[in-house]
């Protein structure tokens, strides 16, 4: 391709468990490098940088000097730090009875391509309610979510911007813009539906119930339209990959002691059937009567799971995920009395993700390869935002 460019997937059926991916190409007959990958500070997200310059389109109208969305605010640690060697609880902080509790999500992705330095920047806010439901006698929970409203703002390297929220509508017909509303069309329609988690005993997400509705309708939304945007219809791995990651963590129940890091990991689709697994440990950090606090530090790998290529996987011939120190931290605050469940929660990462994609022989019958380098730095916040009633 003559320009290098930056493609945005956005997977709708998470509702924000939005996976930048880089489909750059270079320019012809370039041959960029990988450069070096670089450490992550401890919770930070690479700045907005400065406005861009140059006439821009928002909501149908010019605009100049448009500045990206900024990252959410940071969630600073809070209550009494633990001591080496202590033992903390574990135990699952849902409790049957509470609801509904409400939470903002503000997910903020940068991707950039390392060939040319084009950049995107996307801000995904969710407004969601949670209720626990029920538990089992062997400790299991029925925990339902349902996602209220969504924000999805957008600036491209072009110095176009987008910005629609489900509360405010369509105004200005956002919804027509070619790149942007079609998959946020087959989105709304999952708005108000809402999905029953079901944890075990330990916290770990087992199942979920309504995904298929969410898939009928989002399908119902997509008729017609490009097939990139059918293929983003939710499945039950990235619906429980996305809420895993913002609310339900894999705890491992019982007690940690501080200092012993237990094992975790995270696994999320990434370009179907190619997933995103985090590895790493997760260990206790702060401890109180009322609530305790853990954090997570993980590595990507990039795995081939089940299933067969999709449209937007086919052709590649090599993908993997390269990352300096600490590429994923991540910490999670939970209250055990009053309203138990989660209090807030920040989630940062910086990686890269190389694919080299086949393409056309060459006059000796060669396969040529197209090699991309993406880079992608995250910050989500998610916090409860008002208070709900006790557990009775």
């Amino acid at each position: 391709m003559k320009a290098a460019r930056i493609l945005a997937l956005l997977v709708a059926a998470a509702l924000a468990a939005f996976l930048v991916w880089s489909a750059t190409r270079p320019e012809d007959g370039e041959t960029p490098g990988p450069g070096t990958p670089s450490g992550v500070p401890a919770w930070s997200i690479e700045g907005p940088g400065s406005p861009v310059q140059g006439t821009t389109a928002t909501n149908g109208g010019p605009r100049r000097g448009v500045d990206p969305p900024p990252p959410p605010p940071p969630v600073l640690p809070a209550g009494t730090p633990v001591a080496p060697g202590q033992e903390v609880a574990l135990d699952l902080p849902w409790k049957p009875g509470t609801g509904p509790q409400r939470f903002e999500i503000v997910d903020t992705q940068i991707e950039r391509d390392k060939a040319s330095g084009a950049r995107n920047e996307f801000q995904h806010t969710q407004r969601v309610t949670v209720e626990v439901l029920d538990r089992a006698d062997d400790g299991a929970l029925r925990i339902r979510l349902t996602v209220d409203s969504l924000r999805h703002q957008v600036l491209l390297p072009d110095g176009r911007s987008w910005d629609f929220d489900s509360i405010v509508g369509d105004a200005g017909g956002l919804l027509e813009d070619p790149d942007f509303g079609p998959g946020m069309k087959a989105t709304l329609p999952l708005l108000g539906k809402p999905l029953e988690f079901r944890l075990d005993a330990t916290g770990r997400v087992v199942d979920a119930d309504g995904v298929e509705a969410w898939r009928a309708a989002f399908l119902d939304a997509a008729e017609g339209l490009h097939r990139s945007i059918r293929a983003a219809a939710p499945t039950t791995s990235l619906v429980i990959g996305t809420w895993t990651e913002y609310l339900f963590p894999p705890l491992g129940g019982g007690k940690l002691r501080a200092g012993t890091p237990r094992p975790f990991q995270l696994r999320k689709p990434l370009l179907p059937p190619w997933e995103m697994s985090w590895k790493g440990t997760l260990d206790a950090t702060h401890d109180d009567a009322d609530a305790f606090r853990v954090e997570a530090t993980a590595a990507p790998v990039v795995e081939r799971g089940p299933g067969a290529d999709s449209d937007v996987s086919a052709g590649i011939a090599k993908i993997q995920a390269v990352h300096g120190k600490d590429a994923y931290r991540a910490a999670w605050r939970y209250a055990r009395n009053g309203v138990p469940g989660l209090l807030e929660a920040q989630i940062d990462a910086k990686f890269e993700v190389w694919v080299s994609r086949g393409g056309a022989p060459d006059a000796k019958g060669e396969v040529q390869y197209s090699p991309t380098y993406g880079e992608v730095v995250r910050r989500a916040v998610i916090r409860r935002t008002f208070p709900v009633p006790a557990v009775k």
